[in-house]
Formats: C-alpha cells, sequence, structure tokens
C-alpha cells in the first residue's frame, strides 16, 4: 500500500457490548483491499481503520459496519416511527455531514462527491436537495451526494463561499467546480453526468 494516502479515521460505534462485537468488526474490516489495520477499543467504543483512500473510502466502511447491525455514532438515523412516517411520505433527503465528517467523507474518498452547501431553512435549497436526491438514486454507487449547513461550519470560509445554495463538484479529493444554483437542474444533472464520463 502507497503510504502517502494512508489515513486514520477513528470511527465511533453505538451497540458494541460485547468481545465478539468488536472481533466481529475488527475481522470485517481488516478483510477490505486497502484496509492495513482495523483495531477497536471496546471501552470507548471507537474503532480505529488505518486504510489507503485510493482503494477503499470511508462511506464504504461505515456500511460495512452498519451491515453488521451497529450504527456510526455521528450519523443520524431515523427511528421506527420516523421509518414509519417516510413509508407513508417519501421524502428524498441527501446525508447531512459537517466539519468533523468533511474530510474523510469528501476529500479522502474514491467516488466522486457533489455536495450541496446551504444555509438553515430555505426553499431554494429544498427544492434543490430534492433534485440532488433524486441525482443521487440515478447516479447510485457511482457518486457521493451530501449537504453541508454552512451555518455552523468553517468549510464555506476555506472554499470563499459567501452566498447559498451552491453545488461543489469534487474529485480525487480536490474541488473541480463550484455551481451557483441559478445555473439550472439542467446543466447540474449535465455536469454531473460529465463528472462521471472523466472518472
Amino acid at each position: 500500500m502507497s503510504s502517502n494516502k494512508i489515513v486514520e479515521k477513528k470511527i465511533p460505534v453505538r451497540g458494541v457490548n460485547c468481545a465478539k462485537c468488536r472481533l466481529d468488526i475488527e475481522n470485517i474490516l481488516s478483510r477490505v483491499d486497502g484496509v492495513a489495520d482495523a483495531k477497536m477499543d471496546y471501552m470507548s467504543g471507537v474503532v480505529s481503520v488505518k486504510y489507503d483512500y485510493s482503494r477503499v473510502d470511508l462511506p464504504e466502511l461505515e456500511r460495512l459496519i452498519e451491515n453488521l447491525g451497529y450504527n456510526v455514532a455521528y450519523k443520524d438515523y431515523e427511528g421506527g416511527l420516523a421509518r414509519l412516517k417516510g413509508l407513508l411520505k417519501k421524502k428524498r433527503a441527501l446525508r447531512k455531514i459537517d466539519d468533523h465528517t468533511f474530510s474523510g467523507l469528501v476529500l479522502e474518498t474514491v467516488k466522486p462527491v457533489v455536495l450541496l452547501v446551504y444555509r438553515g431553512d430555505c426553499g431554494g435549497c429544498e427544492r434543490l436537495e430534492s433534485f440532488l436526491a433524486s441525482l443521487a438514486s440515478d447516479f447510485k454507487d457511482k457518486i457521493y451526494f451530501y449537504k453541508l449547513d454552512c451555518s455552523f461550519s468553517s468549510i464555506c470560509k476555506r472554499y470563499n463561499i459567501s452566498q447559498t445554495p451552491v453545488v461543489l463538484i469534487f474529485q480525487a479529493g480536490l474541488l473541480r467546480e463550484s455551481l451557483p444554483s441559478s445555473i439550472g437542474e439542467g446543466e447540474v444533472k449535465r455536469r454531473v453526468a460529465v463528472l462521471l464520463n472523466s472518472t
């Protein structure tokens, strides 16, 4: 493994109640191509994973943990009642990220990333999120789609974002495009398709 692409992430996991749970998580992660090491601290419930982000990325590691029946502590999960309401009212939504998860989910990932940056509750942002969520289902497993609230993040300052909503497109950890919402849904879809064809 190329050492310059090795990163270490600490993933807090809920529901680890026994030594076997810890071993199951370590074993499933250690078998992944690109993972150099996976060790879990049973007392804190945090698994430390060293991996080559050019071969495997954080969302894939999170999914493996979730497939074992555990929850990643920094992710929002719907409770039983919310899931039931969701069945009645199908609303598409993007996964919300923050400063803590930005690096692992956006910069250190194999797949391209489309990031909706918004502030608080705005109607235009909600429409754009709904549109991007439908795109996410079209490009499932090829591109990651997330949203980030600038009200609580230093990421906007880092990327000189003064007006929202804006769609940021990342590839290989680099910002490739910054698209204002005014360019229209058709153009956003076209540029996302171009991004996919360039990978």
